[in-house]
Parts: C-alpha cells; sequence; structure tokens
C-alpha cells in the first residue's frame, strides 16, 4: 500500500507543478489523491489489469488509479454539458499529456451507449456520476455489459446527508458572496472564486449587485430551496431537492443495484466531513482537513457510521 501511496503522492506534485490551471479549485488534486487513495485500499482495486472509468472529469484519478493497474480507459461525454456537470473529455486529455500518462486511454462517449465489447473490463469505476445520469438503471446496465463476470463494479455516490447540508450551504455561499460584493466594492479587489460544484469560475464580484442577484437566481431556479445536485425529478419532470433526498438513502442505492442483476458485496463512507460548506470559505481547507482525517474515514468507514456519511462506495458484482 506504501509503494501505491507514494505513486499517487508523485502524480500529484507532479500535477501540482504542471497542471495548475485544470484544477477544479484550489486543492482539488491533493483532495482527490486522499479519496482515491481510500477507495483503493478499501476496494481492492490494486493490481487490476484494465480499468474502465465513466465520467472522468478532469482525468486526474484516471492518472492516480493508472498508477495501481496495467491500463485505464477514461471516458466522459465529448463536451461541456452544464445540465449533467460535464466538462468534456478535452481537460482529461490535456492532463494526461502533461504529464506523460502512456497506459490512460481517453475516449469521448455517453455511458448509455459505450463503444466496448461485452466482458471487456474486469472493473468499472466511477465517482460522483450516478447521481448525474436521468436513466439511471440504463446506466447500470451498460456498466454491467461492459463488465466481465468475475469483475467489480467501484462506485461512489452521494447520500441523503449531502442533500441534508445544501440547505446550510446555499445560504452560506449567499453570505459569503453578498461579503465578496461588498469587500469589493469598498476595497476594489475581486474575490472571485472557483468552486466545487461549478465547472466554471464563478461570476466576478466586480458586477453590480442586481446583476449578481440575477445570475443567482438563474443558477438557483428552485431558491428559496436548494436545487438538487445531480437529476433528481418529480412525477412533473422538475428537478426537486426532496426526490433527491428521498432516492440517496442507502436503501435506495441498494435497491437500484439489485433490480440491475448486481449484488452489493461491500461498501464504505468515503467522506464524512460536510465538504459543500468547507468549500465556500476555503477549499485549501477542504483538502487539508479531509487528507488529515483519514484515518478516522479508514476506521469508521465500514461500521454502522457509514450511513452517516455524506458518499459512500458501493463494490457490487454480477448476481451469482
Amino acid at each position: 500500500m506504501h509503494k501505491v501511496e507514494n505513486k499517487f503522492t508523485r502524480i500529484c506534485d507532479e500535477a501540482e507543478k504542471k497542471c495548475k490551471g485544470l484544477e477544479r479549485f484550489p486543492g482539488y488534486f491533493n483532495f482527490k489523491k486522499a479519496e482515491t487513495l481510500l477507495v483503493v485500499n478499501k476496494a481492492g482495486l490494486i493490481g487490476k489489469e484494465l480499468i474502465l472509468e465513466i465520467g472522468c472529469g478532469t482525468g486526474f484519478q484516471s492518472l492516480l488509479l493508472s498508477g495501481c493497474c496495467d491500463w485505464v480507459v477514461s471516458t466522459d461525454l465529448p463536451n461541456f454539458s452544464k445540465a449533467t456537470h460535464t466538462i468534456g473529455i478535452r481537460d482529461a486529455k490535456e492532463m494526461a499529456l502533461r504529464l506523460g500518462a502512456s497506459n490512460v486511454k481517453h475516449l469521448g462517449c455517453s455511458i448509455l451507449n459505450l463503444p466496448f465489447k461485452d466482458g471487456t473490463f474486469g472493473c468499472v469505476f466511477s465517482s460522483g456520476v450516478l447521481e448525474h445520469i436521468y436513466d439511471k438503471n440504463a446506466a447500470l446496465i451498460e456498466m454491467k455489459r461492459v463488465l466481465k463476470n468475475n469483475g467489480s463494479i467501484i462506485c461512489s455516490v452521494p447520500t441523503y446527508m449531502q442533500t441534508v447540508f445544501q440547505f446550510p450551504a446555499l445560504y452560506f455561499y449567499m453570505a459569503r458572496r453578498g461579503y465578496d460584493a461588498i469587500k469589493n466594492r469598498l476595497f476594489k479587489k475581486d474575490a472571485g472564486q472557483r468552486s466545487i460544484f461549478s465547472n466554471t469560475a464563478v461570476e466576478e464580484t466586480g458586477r453590480g449587485m442586481g446583476k449578481l442577484i440575477k445570475i443567482f437566481l438563474l443558477n438557483n431556479p428552485n431558491f428559496p430551496l436548494p436545487c438538487p445536485h445531480g437529476d433528481w425529478r418529480d412525477k412533473k419532470g422538475k428537478q426537486s431537492i426532496f426526490v433527491e433526498f428521498h432516492e440517496q438513502l442507502p436503501w435506495k442505492w441498494k435497491k437500484m443495484f439489485l433490480n440491475n442483476g448486481l449484488s452489493v458485496k461491500k461498501s464504505f463512507a468515503v467522506l464524512f466531513i460536510p465538504f459543500m460548506i468547507i468549500e465556500i470559505f476555503s477549499p485549501q481547507l477542504l483538502a487539508k482537513i479531509y487528507y488529515n482525517t483519514q484515518f478516522l474515514h479508514r476506521k469508521l468507514g465500514a461500521s454502522f457510521l457509514k450511513y452517516f456519511a455524506l458518499s459512500i462506495c458501493y463494490v457490487v458484482k454480477k448476481h451469482d
């Protein structure tokens, strides 16, 4: 395990030097390094021959996975999509190029139509992806189709606890943006920042307050309720935070896997800390706290406390 951790550290250090402009938020590389190391350790990903990552985003996790397996096929939608929080495949390709990754192949495609033969991969990996897919059952069927009979799907998903914390996070965010706007007016200093929830830089606080409010309401159509962080619709087809809460209960995820011919072999907590609140004030602090609490995540992650985590990883296999 120390060998893998050392590889991850080298990849992270190289990314800090060569790919700073591709970082989603300050401290992102260290945050994902800690998260991926936890999942790799708990899910038994070390030594896999061929891994398929679904929804690779920046591609940084694919690079980390390439340090503990032979080959990684890294996929995402070809282009940016606000609806699915997808930044496209371009940044992932660029990051791999800058870091000289030779055992990572990138491909722009949809999870609903994977261009691979049945039973191609020994492992299918996704992190924070499934909740953004409208037809989650169809996505799981495709993931199962390309999986070998003895392979595993490693799937990290949010829980109802993320939904709970989205309520205070929305109002903390409003307070922070208001403070930034006032500070900008008084000291003529831009306080813009990149958000963990956005694929692009947050609007500059130098704009007028009326314009900021208009942009905020446009990005938060459900206000005063928070919008769901994913594709969760009610019977009328409208995005609903309450549907998100209900559908992200642990037994609902398990039922979804079961209904699609998959059995949960293992589950463990990936994240306990309320990242969406901490990130508003200091993304660097978020990465530091998460890294320094890894021993607690490893110790408590498989206990009953995992049902109070904000993110859970499921290791699932085809029905015997």
